[in-house]
């Protein structure tokens, strides 16, 4: 690895990824959630080990958006990013939503888009839909993570109702109300679910918003 030109500098109100203010209604919780930077920081990949693909970043018709690329070896090794837990309060709404593209890559490196079931994220050929973790690691070098607390969501159902359209963009939305075990843990994750192994899928303005 080589590393070269490192700065620190102060974060201000223009810095990707900086909650300002939890009460703004505009206040998005997901940082980089367009590729607009032209890279993917922030996001990561879901899950340890195995195969869990590669996330690009390509310059579409809607600008820059993410593309979780390579093989994946199970349906919830998905993008994953880390939010910022301190304006997630005890029952608050949040409105989830992004554009997504479904496709395979043959063996020639073509894309080739295909068809997946908004309606039920628990099909064998669902569309990608999102996941929400509540999360309190509290592990030690002693108690091997018995301490650790997890409240799941499991993968929502979309409930954008919009037929879904082959090979264009397509849109993702949630609506989540936190429950004060939620809103207990320290850490909240926000993955794509539901993804069938063998598929792919591009990504974009991913956002999580509140609902007053």
């Amino acid at each position: 690895i080589l590393v070269d030109n490192i700065h620190i500098n102060p974060a201000n109100e223009y810095t990707v990824g900086v909650i300002q203010d939890c009460e703004d209604p505009s206040l998005n919780l997901v940082a980089n959630g367009n590729a607009d930077t032209g890279d993917h920081r922030f996001w990561f990949i879901r899950g340890n080990g195995g195969e869990g693909g590669h996330i690009e970043v390509h310059h579409t018709e809607r600008g820059y958006a993410f593309r979780h690329a390579g093989y994946r070896s199970e349906r919830w090794r998905g993008m994953l990013q880390s939010l910022d837990a301190t304006c997630i309060t005890p029952h608050s709404t949040w409105q989830i939503s992004a554009m997504f593209r479904y496709f395979v890559t043959n063996e020639h490196g073509i894309d080739v888009p295909q068809v997946c079931d908004k309606s039920n994220p628990m099909a064998p050929d669902s569309c990608p839909v999102f996941e929400l973790q509540f999360v309190s690691l509290k592990h030690t070098s002693t108690d091997n993570g018995a301490g650790n607390m997890a409240l799941n969501t499991g993968p929502m159902v979309n409930e954008d109702t919009e037929e879904f359209v082959l090979g264009d963009w397509n849109r993702i939305v949630h609506t989540i109300t936190v429950s004060e075990d939620m809103a207990m843990q320290s850490e909240v994750w926000l993955y794509v679910q539901s993804v069938a192994k063998g598929f792919n899928y591009e990504l974009d303005d991913v956002e999580m918003l509140p609902l007053v």
